[in-house]
């Protein structure tokens, strides 16, 4: 049925149809895992498992590592700078990562925090630190086109079966969260 004079909150045409059963216009619907654009797992295929701990502790910093600096590549820089989300995930296949661990923090250089008021680098906080074989990494890539360059450009050139790629994940924190942080490990200690 089309009304096309709409109804008194919206004077404009409508259309109305009378669906039958109980999925509506539908012909199906399917429940599925994005892992990327191009990738998806259906969850009948899947099986739920206890990972996370029931309760998370408290968050804490690790090393504040303050007379050191990581250097990144200049888009990544500029990404930092202008506060982009697309940034949360360093690569490396040298050693240059190594001495990073999860909850170390460490400023970015060439950057200026200017959200956090300090006028200092911007800093970033390791969530997440593990390593994959270069032949797995490569495999997986078949899922995500766009992550093989992005990695190139971060590591400076093409990605090799042979390579063992570190992947640091972070986010930015700010000066003041830090502070704010150590100075209640230290009260608490």
């Amino acid at each position: 049925m089309i009304d096309d004079k709409g109804d008194s909150q919206f004077k404009f045409p409508h259309i109305y149809v009378d669906f039958q059963g109980k999925k509506g216009p539908f012909l199906g619907f399917f429940e599925y895992l994005g892992i990327s654009e191009h990738h998806r797992e259906y969850l009948d295929e899947l099986k739920r498992i206890k990972f996370f701990p029931s309760r998370f502790g408290a968050p804490r910093i690790g090393i504040f590592h303050r007379s050191r600096m990581l250097k990144i590549a200049d888009r990544g820089r500029d990404l930092l700078r202008r506060g982009s989300q697309y940034l949360n995930t360093l690569y490396d296949v040298g050693a240059e990562l190594d001495f990073l661990e999860e909850a170390d923090v460490i400023g970015i250089e060439g950057t200026q925090d200017k959200v956090g008021g300090t006028g200092g680098p911007i800093l970033i906080q390791v969530t997440n630190k593990r390593k994959i074989a270069g032949k797995a990494f490569l495999s997986a890539l078949e899922d995500d086109p766009t992550l093989k360059h992005r990695v190139e450009e971060q590591i400076g050139r093409e990605v090799t079966e042979k390579d063992q790629l570190r992947i640091v994940e972070f986010k930015v924190v700010y000066a003041w969260a830090v502070e704010r942080l150590e100075e209640s490990a230290k009260g608490s200690s």
